[in-house]
């Protein structure tokens, strides 16, 4: 199996992020999908851009597990948190 450089790495990663971000703004711009199954789809794109940011970008990638860890339930809950709000209509404010 062969190693990838760094770079490769990077740019493979900067692919994938491209890729998402263009899939959520033809969501966006669909309209084939009701509302909540956009925002539910655009919401789950999104927290895994973040999670290949912070990851690969920012150097959590080779942090010690307890970082991961609270950064990953970090995610999961911001995430999670997000969509019951849109699923059950919980307004702040």
């Amino acid at each position: 199996m062969a190693t990838l450089s760094a770079q490769q790495v990077a740019t493979s990663v900067w692919v994938v992020l491209v890729v998402a971000t263009v899939t959520t703004w033809l969501l966006a711009r669909g309209g084939a999908a009701s509302p909540l199954e956009t925002v539910s789809l655009v919401m789950v794109i999104a927290a895994f851009k973040a999670r290949l940011i912070v990851l690969h970008f920012m150097g959590l990638k080779h942090a010690p597990l307890p970082y991961r860890l609270i950064f990953e339930c970090w995610i999961l809950a911001v995430t999670g948190f997000t969509l019951a709000g849109c699923v059950f209509g919980i307004r702040i404010a």
